[in-house]
């Protein structure tokens, strides 16, 4: 703003249009449509005379075309002059605030960047809550990863969040690497407006080298390759229905998972959450590591049905954590995470497996022998003590579990509870119930019938127990034991736990942190960013010491010593919330 002697509202606005094209290109790669004045000069010079009354009239309703509608920059609805006018008011006041701020100087941008975040937890928030990660669990996510250790052991280490968001996980990331670095730090965002919010966000912390994709991550994309990423962190949405129309029959084909759907069931399909996890698997490379926020349904929600050839997706979900990734952690969170949402999550901490050799192809070549009969396949492969694990896990005896795997029906396998319950399962299948009804079925004899629902349940049983058998082989060869946190289910409880609470108290919405002192208080107008800035640097939570990332009496460091394969050992006072 040039003063009121040199400058006016048009011309202020205009330039911002002006450089919002230009920043648009550079950034984003996105085309804006900008007219300049000198453009509707142009358009009139081809006429002999001097039309001046039809040019001034033209350019008028240009004037209003361009300023009196709802632009990029308007704070409030603008449909008129009058509020043209009002909106120029805020307007003029953020650019005060902002034109003698060098965002891309040498010098340190960590609080203007923090002012920025701060802002955000007050305000876009209470609208967008479902695109935002509070910033107390992105920065326990992003402290639970060994980022400094990929570092150290893989040149221009990349890192990507696919649902960017705002940008907060991004720009926590970058803090670990060297400016010199950010460009190999990608994120993805399909929802335009905070693609911009998220670059603006890497602008206030001087990371201005963070590429910004405004794409669909489910989709294909040349910027982006597969087995490119050595750490990705994500808040992925879940629940939205018809995402799959928005992808080409190609881009769907690329997804083991879309053979699980129907064609006719894509519109009503919701499962994106578990789309984004096969994403993760395809993005990154070996020993890759990831923090991913996900709906705790994803590990109990659906089961095989038997007389399914499509599978459950949830199920064909949990195959490909199993197949693809070592579980580090899972850390799970109550409703009160992410405010109104409700949502209870989990964020799962994984390490990519290496595709070669390829266990599950052995495990599973290994578990179809043994369902032959063949157990001197055992003498072939290191995992061989992996069967009698397994029966002991389920309490049978080896023996009696062994008649089941040659084909022989035992009644004493529905002594025991589980095969009982599988009993009771196939009794009530339509397939059985359908069967029964059958001419042929009925000219059987009482021991022909007897007999042959004895084969049709031993298939039946089978089928089950190899995949669970399978499934069980894939865990047990998780190279880390797993690490457990729960959130306390006690509301107050709860709260110190994650360090902050929501406060929906009229005039002071939104998050609040819990500090190790009296809480910081700002008496300035729009105290509140500020205000959450210096109490999230003091939050007091068993999750993290936000001045100190390596504090062993935290959370994070636990699940980044299992991710380093160091010896973990749960202090006494986590021990409420951290098993394993």
């Amino acid at each position: 703003w040039k003063g009121v002697a040199y400058d006016d509202p048009f011309s202020l606005q205009d330039r911002l249009n002006h450089l919002y094209k230009i920043g648009m290109k550079k950034f984003l790669g996105e085309d804006i449509t900008y007219i300049e004045n000198s453009q509707i000069d142009d358009a009139f010079s081809v006429f002999a005379d001097k039309p001046n009354m039809t040019k001034e009239i033209i350019q008028g309703f240009f004037k209003e075309l361009k300023f009196f509608t709802n632009s990029d920059f308007a704070f409030v609805d603008v449909h008129n002059e009058e509020l043209f006018y009002q909106n120029f008011e805020v307007l003029l006041k953020i650019v005060k605030m902002l034109q003698d701020i060098k965002l891309t100087g040498s010098q340190d941008n960590q609080f203007l960047g923090d002012m920025f975040e701060g802002f955000l937890d007050q305000g876009i928030k209470q609208s967008e809550g479902q695109f935002f990660t509070p910033m107390p669990i992105v920065k326990f996510i992003i402290n639970s990863l060994p980022i400094e250790d990929i570092q150290k052991t893989q040149e221009n280490a990349k890192a990507i969040d696919y649902a960017c968001g705002a940008g907060h996980f991004l720009n926590e990331v970058a803090k670990n690497f060297d400016k010199e670095h950010h460009k190999n730090i990608v994120g993805i965002e399909k929802e335009y407006r905070l693609s911009k919010v998220s670059k603006v966000s890497s602008f206030m912390y001087g990371q201005d080298d963070i590429q910004i994709i405004y794409h669909d991550a489910l989709a294909k994309t040349k910027d982006i390759k597969d087995n490119d990423y050595s750490i990705l962190v994500a808040n992925p949405p879940y629940s939205v229905k018809g995402f799959l129309e928005t992808l080409s029959k190609q881009e769907r084909n690329k997804y083991e998972l879309i053979k699980t759907i129907e064609d006719k069931s894509f519109s009503a399909n919701n499962a994106i959450e578990c789309f984004f996890i096969e994403r993760a698997k395809q993005l990154l490379k070996k020993d890759g590591v990831a923090g991913i926020i996900l709906p705790s349904s994803i590990l109990s929600k659906g089961s095989q049905n038997i007389a399914s050839t499509k599978g459950n997706i949830y199920v064909k979900t949990r195959e490909i954590l199993l197949k693809y990734f070592d579980i580090i952690a899972i850390a799970e969170f109550g409703s009160g995470t992410f405010g109104k949402t409700g949502t209870n999550t989990v964020t799962l901490f994984l390490q990519r497996k290496p595709n070669n050799p390829d266990i599950q192809k052995h495990l599973k070549y290994m578990v179809a022998s043994w369902f032959e009969g063949d157990f001197a396949i055992n003498e072939l492969f290191k995992d061989n003590n992996l069967l009698e694990l397994y029966t002991l896990h389920i309490e049978i005896e080896l023996e009696l579990y062994k008649t089941l795997l040659g084909n022989s029906y035992d009644e004493r396998l529905f002594d025991l509870e589980i095969f009982n319950e599988y009993k009771q399962e196939f009794l009530k299948l339509s397939d059985t119930k359908n069967r029964k009804k059958q001419k042929s079925y009925k000219a059987l004899s009482a021991k022909e019938k007897e007999q042959r629902e004895q084969k049709e349940l031993l298939k039946y049983i089978r089928l089950i127990e190899q995949d669970k058998l399978y499934y069980f082989c894939l865990a047990y060869l998780n190279k880390k034991e797993v690490l457990i946190i729960k959130a306390p289910t006690n509301g107050a409880k709860n709260k110190k736990f994650l360090g902050y609470e929501w406060s929906g108290r009229k005039g002071d919405e939104g998050i609040k942190y819990i500090t190790s002192g009296k809480a910081v208080e700002v008496e300035v107008e729009d105290a509140e960013g500020l205000e959450n800035i210096l109490n999230l640097n003091n939050i007091q939570t068993p999750l993290y010491n936000p001045q100190n990332k390596l504090d062993e009496s935290k959370i994070n460091t636990l699940i980044a010593k299992n991710f380093s394969d160091e010896v973990v050992e749960i202090p006494q006072e986590l021990e409420t919330f951290v098993l394993k």
